[in-house]
C-alpha cells in the first residue's frame, strides 16, 4: 500500500517501515562498541595497511609510518629509529616457523627479534627498470612465500644460503603494465592461487598456467574465499561473488551501493567466525553480511554515525575474542567490540543524553526517561527512540523519574509536587492527556518535586518527593487516596531514592543518607550501616530470581540479603576486595543465568554469585562515558544502562569456557638500558652495576570485559609465585650475582592461568672483585708476594745462619783455641817454675798462674756453650 494508505491508526506501523527504510540503507544512527587507536593512543600512523594476529597472541598494524606491535595495553613501535629502512608498511605476515616478513614501499625485509632489539634481513630484488612496489605476501600450505609486486608482478621467495633471501620472478603470461594488489590461495585446490592485479583476476594452477575470471573488472583489491567455496572480489567497481572453480556467467553475483554496499570502492575483505562477510571501502565505512534463510544475505553498513572514527577502510582482520579490527585511512585502528554495547543518544530520538529510569508497560515496550527542561519519556521501537515532553514545572537534570505504568495499563506522571494519574493508556497522547486526578505530594510547593514513583503487586503506588522536608506517599488504590507517612509510622525525613518489594511483600525503600527501611505490617523498620548495610547514598535495591535482595551504595559497594523477611536480615558485602572496580555502585540488573549486573563510577561489573567471579565492562567495550546509574533486564533478555551521556544495549550470552590466557613478557629495562625480550629462553647478561631491573609483561586478550591479573616466581632465589595483581612489571633491587628465570603466568576473572608461563633467563654477572678470574689473579699474587716473601725469609735465615756458624766456627776455631792455648801455657809454665824454683817460692807465688789456667778453662767451658747456642745445627727440639 502507498502513503496515501496510511491512516492515524497505523501511525506506528508507518514510523516502523520508515526506520526499515533508513537501515536497508545503511543510515540509522545507533552506536556500535566502537574503541579507536591513534597516534595519541601510540600507533605510529593513523594510515593502518594491514593487521594480522601472531601465533602468540600479538595484533600486528602495518601502518605508513612504521610496524606496529599491540598486546592489549600498549604498542611497540618499529621503524627508522629501530633500523628500518623503508618505513611504509604494506604487507606483513607471520611465516610457519615463526618468522616475520614485511613488505615496504622499497623491498621486502625478514624481521629477527632479539634481545637487543629488532634485526631487519633485506631480501635481494635483483634490477628493476622502475620503481620496486611490494604490496602483498602470502604463503601457502606447501611452505611457498610468495610476494606481490604493484609494478612488476608475482614473485616467489627463494632460501639461497643462511639469513640470506631473494625474489624469484614468475611469469604469469600477462603483459605489461602488470601489477599484483593482492593474492589468497584457494582452500579446496592445493597450490591455486587467485590473484588481484590492476587488469583483472586472474587463477594459477600449480602447474604454472594461468586463466583469466571473466567478469571481474580491473584493479581487483581485496580478494576472500568464504566457507561455501564462493569468492570475493572487492574492486574499485563493486564487489563480486562467484563460486571457485565455476566459471558460468550466471554464478557471478555484484554489490554495489544501490544494493546497501557502503562503498563500492572496496579496499578490504573479511569472513568472521560467525560466517558474517566484512566490507570495508572508500570513504562509506564498512558493510556487514548477513547470511539469509534463503541463501542470499541481509546488508547493513556503518560509518561515523555508529561510531567509526573514519569511514575510508583499508584492512580488516579478526582476532582470536572474536572482535572486528578496522584500519582506517586517516582514523588509526578501530575495535569493534564482539558482543559488546550498542549505544543510543539523542541521534537516536532520544530526547536527552542523560538517562534517569528505563522501564517496561504491560506490552513489553521499552522506555526511557530522561531529563531536560522538563523530563522526557521516550519509546523504543527496534530501532530508535520516540520522545514526547512532559512539563514538569522544574528541571530536575535528568534525576526525576517521568512516568510510570501501573498494572492496570493506566499511566502517572508528575508535575512539580503533583502526582498526576492521566487516565490515558496509549503513549502517543501522554503529553497532551489532562490529568484525570491530581495529588499534591508536599506540604509547601515551593522547589519541590517528585522524585521516584514504584508501583506494588497491590496495585498502589509509592512515591519520594525531594522537598525542604522529603516525604514517601503512597497511593492507596482501594481508597483512591495518597496518604502520607509520618514519622510515627518510622518514616525518616530522609530522601526516599529507590524502591523494591521482596516476594513476601515487604517494601524496601533505599535512602539517600544511607540505610534502608523496610515497611510490612503498616510500620517502617530501619536497617543502617551498623546492620551490615553497605554505608552511603542506596541508589539501586533490586530482587533476584531467587528472592535475595541486592542494594547498590554510592560509597560502600554492593550488599545481599539472602532471605529478606528474616527479622534480622544478614548482609553478605561484595566491595573492590571482592573483585568489584569500584565500590560506587548505583544500579543493579540480572540477567537469565543468574548473573548480576552492578552499574558503576567506573562502568559495569559483572558478578557471579555462585562462583564469585567478577568480570569488568568499561568505555572500551562500547559504554557510554559517565557512571552507570540505571540497569534494566527487559523480557526478551538484552540488558539497558543509563548513563549522563546515552543509553547502552547488550545481548548477555553464555559464553564458551575461554582457554587459558597467553602471556608474554614485552621488555626489561636495567638501569637506563632496555632489552627486548623476543627471545625469553635466551639467557641475557645484565650488567653489575645496574642498580634495579624492571621486567615488563601482559596478558595477551582482547576479549570485552576481561581483567587479568599476573603473578610471577623468580627461579634462582627460592621465590614462591607471587600473589594476583594487576601490576604489568615487577622490579628486583640489588640481585646478587648468577643465574635466574622469572616465569610470569596470567590469571583470568574465572581463575584460570596461563597454559605455559612466559620466561625469560638472565643473568647478573658478578662485580669485578667477585668474578672467578679476578678472584685467582688475587689469588695468585698473593701466592706470589707470600711465596715472595718465603723466599725472602728463608734467604734472611740462611744469611743468618751463615753468620751464626761464621761466629760459631771464629769462637771455637779461634777464641776458644785461644784460651785453651793460654790454659795450657798456664799449666806449663807453672809447672817450669815449681820444678826450678823448688824450695825458694812459696805456693802464693804460683797463684796466679793457676788463676789464669782456671780462667781460661772456665772460658773454654762458657765459650762452648756459647758454640753450642750460637751453632744452627742446635735449633732443634
Amino acid at each position: 500500500m502507498g502513503p496515501a494508505g496510511f491512516t492515524r491508526s497505523n501511525a506506528r506501523e508507518r514510523a516502523l517501515l520508515c526506520v526499515w527504510v533508513l537501515c536497508a540503507a545503511g543510515l540509522f544512527a545507533e552506536r556500535l562498541a566502537v574503541k579507536s587507536y591513534g597516534a595519541s593512543d601510540g600507533l605510529p600512523s593513523e594510515r593502518v595497511q594491514r593487521i594480522v594476529q601472531d601465533s602468540r597472541g600479538f595484533l600486528w598494524f602495518a601502518t605508513a609510518d612504521g610496524l606496529s606491535r599491540f598486546d592489549g595495553y600498549e604498542f611497540a613501535n618499529f621503524g627508522a629509529a629501530q633500523g628500518l629502512p623503508d618505513v611504509s608498511v604494506s604487507g606483513f605476515l607471520e611465516a610457519r616457523d615463526g618468522a616475520y616478513w614485511l613488505a615496504t614501499g622499497h623491498g621486502v625485509y625478514r624481521l629477527q627479534l632479539t634481545p637487543t632489539g629488532p634485526i631487519f634481513e633485506v631480501v635481494k630484488a635483483g634490477p628493476m627498470s622502475s620503481p620496486f612496489l611490494p604490496s602483498v605476501l602470502l604463503q601457502d600450505r606447501d611452505g611457498t612465500l610468495w610476494c606481490g609486486v604493484g609494478s612488476h608482478g608475482l614473485f616467489a621467495v627463494r632460501h639461497e644460503a643462511a639469513n640470506k633471501w631473494a625474489l624469484e620472478p614468475v611469469d604469469l603470461q600477462v603483459p605489461p603494465p602488470f601489477g599484483v594488489i593482492t593474492l589468497i590461495e584457494d582452500r579446496r585446490e592445493r597450490g591455486v592461487l587467485w590473484i588481484g592485479t590492476n587488469v583483472g583476476l586472474f587463477r594459477r594452477s600449480p602447474n604454472g598456467s594461468v586463466e583469466k575470471r571473466s567478469g571481474i573488472p580491473n584493479y581487483v583489491e581485496a580478494l576472500l574465499e568464504d566457507r561455501g567455496g564462493r569468492i570475493w572480489a572487492g574492486t574499485r567497481s563493486g564487489l563480486f561473488s562467484f563460486l571457485a572453480g565455476s566459471g558460468a556467467a550466471d554464478s557471478l553475483r555484484r554489490y554495489r551501493e544501490s544494493d546497501g554496499l557502503a562503498s563500492s570502492d572496496v579496499k578490504a575483505l573479511l569472513e568472521t567466525a560467525d560466517g558474517h562477510i566484512w566490507s570495508g571501502g572508500l570513504i562509506h565505512g564498512i558493510t556487514e553480511f548477513t547470511p539469509a534463510a534463503d541463501g542470499g544475505y541481509l546488508l547493513r553498513s556503518y560509518g561515523r554515525a555508529q561510531g567509526l572514527s573514519d569511514e575510508t577502510i583499508i584492512s580488516l582482520a579478526e582476532d582470536r575474542d572474536g572482535n572486528l579490527w578496522a584500519g582506517g585511512e586517516s582514523g588509526g585502528a578501530m575495535k569493534i567490540v564482539h558482543r559488546g554495547f550498542t549505544t543510543f543518544t539523542r541521534a537516536d530520538g532520544l530526547g536527552a543524553d542523560r538517562v534517569g529510569a528505563i522501564f517496561e508497560d504491560r506490552t513489553g515496550d521499552l522506555y526511557v526517561s530522561t531529563g531536560g527542561p522538563g523530563n522526557q519519556l521516550n519509546r523504543w521501537n527496534g530501532r530508535g527512540f520516540e520522545s514526547l515532553r512532559f512539563q514538569s514545572g522544574q528541571d530536575t537534570r535528568g534525576e526525576a523519574q517521568a512516568a510510570l505504568q501501573d498494572q492496570t495499563g493506566e499511566w502517572w506522571s508528575s508535575r512539580g509536587d503533583k502526582l498526576r494519574r492521566l487516565g490515558e493508556r496509549k503513549f502517543e497522547r501522554l503529553a497532551a492527556a489532562p490529568p484525570a486526578a491530581q495529588y499534591a505530594t508536599a506540604a509547601q510547593a515551593g522547589e519541590a518535586y517528585v522524585f521516584r514513583m514504584f508501583a506494588d503487586s497491590r496495585g498502589g503506588i509509592w512515591v519520594s518527593t525531594r522537598c525542604a522536608r522529603n516525604r514517601i506517599s503512597y497511593w492507596d488504590r482501594s481508597a483512591q487516596e495518597l496518604r502520607y507517612f509520618s514519622s510515627a509510622s518510622g518514616a525518616p525525613e530522609q530522601l526516599a531514592v529507590s524502591f523494591a518489594e521482596d516476594r513476601a511483600g515487604n517494601i524496601w525503600i533505599g535512602l539517600d543518607e544511607g540505610g534502608v527501611l523496610r515497611y510490612r505490617r503498616g510500620h517502617f523498620t530501619a536497617i543502617g550501616p551498623a546492620d551490615g548495610i553497605p554505608a552511603g547514598y542506596v541508589a539501586a535495591l533490586y530482587v533476584d530470581h531467587a528472592g535475595r535482595l541486592w542494594i547498590a551504595s554510592a560509597n560502600g559497594g554492593l550488599g545481599r540479603i539472602d532471605s529478606p523477611e528474616a527479622e534480622q536480615p544478614r548482609v553478605v558485602s561484595y566491595t573492590i576486595a571482592q573483585g568489584l572496580s569500584s565500590n560506587s555502585v548505583f544500579s543493579i540488573a540480572e540477567d537469565r543465568w543468574g548473573r548480576v549486573y552492578a552499574g558503576t563510577r567506573r562502568g559495569v561489573d559483572r558478578l557471579d554469585p555462585e562462583s564469585g567471579r567478577v568480570k569488568r565492562f568499561s568505555v572500551a567495550d562500547g559504554l557510554p562515558r559517565g557512571s552507570v546509574s540505571v540497569a534494566y533486564q527487559d523480557r526478551r533478555g538484552d540488558l539497558w544502562f543509563g548513563t549522563a551521556q546515552g543509553l547502552a544495549r547488550m545481548t548477555p550470552e553464555l559464553e564458551a569456557p575461554a582457554p587459558p590466557p597467553p602471556v608474554s613478557i614485552s621488555r626489561l629495562q636495567a638501569g637506563n638500558r632496555q632489552r627486548f625480550a623476543a627471545a625469553p629462553e635466551r639467557a641475557i647478561e645484565l650488567d653489575p652495576n645496574d642498580d634495579f631491573l624492571q621486567v615488563n609483561f601482559s596478558g595477551l586478550t582482547f576479549a570485552a570485559g576481561e581483567q587479568l591479573r599476573y603473578q610471577y616466581r623468580l627461579e634462582g632465589s627460592n621465590g614462591d609465585w607471587s600473589t594476583p595483581s594487576e601490576q604489568r612489571s615487577v622490579v628486583f633491587s640489588s640481585l646478587p650475582a648468577g643465574k635466574y628465570r622469572l616465569l610470569v603466568r596470567a590469571v583470568d576473572g574465572s581463575g584460570q592461568v596461563s597454559a605455559a608461563p612466559a620466561a625469560v633467563a638472565f643473568s647478573v654477572l658478578p662485580r669485578l672483585s667477585e668474578r672467578w678470574w679476578f678472584r685467582t689473579f688475587v689469588l695468585l699474587v698473593i701466592a706470589a708476594a707470600a711465596w715472595a716473601a718465603f723466599r725472602y725469609r728463608v734467604a734472611q735465615l740462611l744469611a743468618v745462619e751463615r753468620i751464626r756458624t761464621r761466629i760459631a766456627t771464629d769462637l771455637h776455631d779461634h777464641v776458644g783455641a785461644s784460651l785453651s792455648q793460654i790454659a795450657v801455657l798456664s799449666d806449663v809454665l807453672r809447672r817450669r817454675t815449681s820444678s826450678s824454683a823448688a824450695g825458694h817460692l812459696e805456693p802464693r807465688h804460683f797463684e796466679p798462674l793457676e788463676r789464669i789456667a782456671s780462667i781460661s778453662r772456665e772460658m773454654v767451658d762458657s765459650m762452648s756453650d756459647i758454640v753450642w747456642a750460637i751453632s744452627p745445627q742446635r735449633d732443634r727440639l
